[in-house]
């Protein structure tokens, strides 16, 4: 039987690496003063940016991204707003929303992007280690004709597991220690090498937001619809069309990974792929047991005619607690 996965961050943490995003706040905080800023701002003063709305940016990183308010960023620049101004604080205005508008317009052309994978990556370095493999997995990844395409920057795949790395797809990319800058390069975001890791919403999930600004805010803001498109995350259907060829496949498994709306759009494509008859198992950690009818509706709207099953698990010696069809 020739299977094919789909890997997620849900794989490298339960491995006890520290690859949620919450780790990455920790770093950043730990490590700001080893990223110049871009501009006026620090990657912390622009992440701050993006916790508007009431969303959490370090649960929920790439929703975030399609939801945030960047017109918020007028209040870094302390405009007092509204109409009753005189000429003097007028001209002050007009003159901060000069300097905001400039600031804004830096930010794109993909610097705060890059800036934000090169931190990501340096994170990342600190954060990865050669694991041990788990009992549950050890058993399951042990097949030389299977495939896996893995969201995961990481090597764990390749490191613990030794799947061989022509057998799986990084599809948004893999950390490379080698190719990335020194933390001391005061513009390292404007010379991206290879390798930039891709992240970001999906172009579907923007929220745009029409706030009430005045003629000098306006000044200011024109440059906000290129930071939205900096942060919209390129599907790369070809590269995965490209990697699998011509592949059928008898079974689909999934680990680790949320079915978040942002991956679903592989999910049809891969779908093409299976016979008609192969089953799908997702595995489900002991967080996500009450979701099972969550992801069971969202895998057969995005993969319909297939068999699904689950398997849940926990910490206790990597047993599998229970599994339903």
């Amino acid at each position: 039987m020739k299977s094919i996965y789909v890997i997620g961050n849900g794989f490298d943490l339960y491995h006890k690496l520290k690859t949620s995003y919450k780790d990455f706040q920790f770093f950043l905080q730990n490590n700001i003063d080893k990223f110049p800023k871009i501009s006026n701002w620090s990657i912390l003063d622009l992440f701050s940016q993006l916790e508007t709305g009431g969303i959490d940016l370090w649960t929920n990183f790439e929703e975030a991204l399609g939801e945030t308010d960047f017109s918020e960023l007028v209040t870094f620049y302390d405009f007092y707003g509204g109409s009753d101004l005189d000429e003097r604080e007028g001209d002050r205005q007009t003159e901060i929303a000069r300097y905001l508008g400039e600031d804004l317009e830096e930010l794109t052309n993909k610097w705060f992007y890059n800036a934000i994978a090169f931190a990501m990556n340096q994170w990342l370095e600190k954060a990865y280690h050669k694991c041990f493999p788990i009992t549950i997995y050890n058993k399951l990844l042990n097949n030389v004709t299977d495939t896996f395409i893995t969201f995961n920057y990481t090597s764990t795949l390749e490191d613990t597991y030794q799947i061989p790395s022509e057998s799986i797809l990084h599809i948004h990319g893999q950390t490379h220690w080698e190719s990335y800058c020194e933390y001391k390069e005061q513009y390292y975001w404007r010379y991206p090498k290879k390798a930039w890791l891709v992240y970001g919403y999906g172009k579907f999930h923007i929220k745009q937001h029409h706030n009430i600004l005045n003629s000098d805010e306006m000044l200011a803001f024109n440059s906000i619809s290129g930071l939205y498109a900096e942060f919209e995350k390129v599907i790369q259907k070809d590269l995965l069309s490209d990697f699998i060829g011509t592949e059928k496949f008898n079974s689909f498994v999934i680990i680790g990974h949320s079915l978040g709306c942002t991956d679903m759009p592989y999910f049809p494509l891969i779908n093409n792929h299976l016979t008609v008859d192969a089953p799908i198992t997702m595995f489900l950690y002991e967080k996500d047991w009450r979701k099972e009818e969550e992801f069971k509706k969202k895998l057969e709207c995005f993969m319909p005619g297939h068999p699904i099953s689950f398997i849940k698990y926990s910490d206790d010696n990597y047993e599998i607690i229970r599994y339903k069809s």
